[in-house]
């Protein structure tokens, strides 16, 4: 007997990784999901799992598993949801994913499916366009039925699936905007294409207040802090000074500033800042395009002396 499950909340992320390990473990909870997926699966053999992989032109897929038949290859790409709102496009994107696998010879065939609680299956119209929908309560009941697996471990992956089942009917995370939500990945997009650089990762679905873009530029190690503010119209960098040390943050970097750089202070602490065109992240992003390049490229240029910059303070 297992304690009481208690969570703070249960991420996409922490099922993926609870799916990913009993998937590779226990062969029977694995053939109980694929008998959901295909009609004749007896003769594939699991070969491969893969977490977060991710495509630059048609973005991420959660889950990959890879299945053999002989010499055929047979790939699975899984999307994983618990109540964030589905991206632009997004069962569109796993099947061009998987196409363009297929024709360059990483697979032979394959499916898109979704993994989700009942209700989000139920009322998401993007849902419908993958190949296969498992729900949540399935996978649940099936990972009670399996055998391999201790019935203490059984009931604690059990507990977990379950709390993420009602955290999708309560309305856990803060409410999705769709209009929002595109501005971000259209964003994602063009820094992709123009300052991959940047490091900016793929966003997920985003509440109507999402306005800080954040970056993390692979050429400067370490951790910084590196954000477009879309509406204050700022690109700015974190700087280890309070903002009570001001005048002496300003001097040490005022060697190295160009010309519309600037040291401020921003909630209790200084940020080294270049100012750029304001945008609307209700509004649609082709229409400010150009200005949300010249907020990459601001962050290309602050990124560029973060080197010297270490050199004389802590980032």
């Amino acid at each position: 007997m297992i304690p009481t499950l208690t969570l703070e909340g249960v991420s996409e992320r922490d099922i993926d990784l609870l799916l990913c390990e009993e998937w590779s473990v226990n062969a029977d909870f694995r053939r109980r999901f694929l008998r959901r997926v295909f009609t004749e699966l007896e003769d594939m053999e699991f070969a491969r799992l893969a977490h977060s992989v991710t495509d630059p032109v048609h973005g991420e897929s959660d889950i990959v598993m890879l299945l053999k038949h002989g010499d055929h290859r047979h790939v699975l790409l899984i999307e994983n949801k618990i109540d964030a709102i589905a991206q632009p496009e997004q069962a569109t994107r796993y099947a061009k994913r998987a196409a363009e696998g297929q024709a360059s010879g990483h697979w032979d065939s394959f499916h898109s499916c979704i993994i989700a609680p009942a209700l989000y299956l139920e009322r998401t119209d993007d849902a419908h366009r993958y190949q296969a929908r498992i729900s949540y309560e399935d996978i649940a009941n099936d990972l009670l039925a399996s055998t391999g697996i201790d019935d203490a471990r059984k009931a604690w992956r059990h507990a977990c699936i379950l709390q993420a089942i009602e955290q999708n009917r309560r309305g856990y995370s803060p409410k999705p905007n769709r209009e929002v939500t595109d501005f971000w990945f259209e964003y994602w997009k063009e820094c992709q294409r123009t300052f991959p650089q940047l490091g900016m990762s793929q966003p997920s679905s985003k509440p109507g207040k999402s306005s800080w873009i954040h970056f993390a530029p692979g050429a400067v190690e370490g951790r910084i802090s590196l954000q477009h503010k879309t509406e204050r119209g700022a690109v700015d960098l974190k700087l280890a000074y309070k903002s009570d040390q001001l005048a002496e943050c300003r001097a040490i970097l005022a060697p190295m500033l160009e010309p519309d750089m600037s040291v401020v202070a921003t909630g209790g602490i200084c940020s080294l800042r270049i100012r750029v065109p304001t945008l609307d992240i209700r509004m649609p992003f082709a229409d400010q395009a150009e200005q949300a390049r010249h907020g990459m490229q601001a962050a290309c240029q602050i990124a560029s002396i973060c080197p010297r910059i270490r050199e004389h303070i802590r980032l």
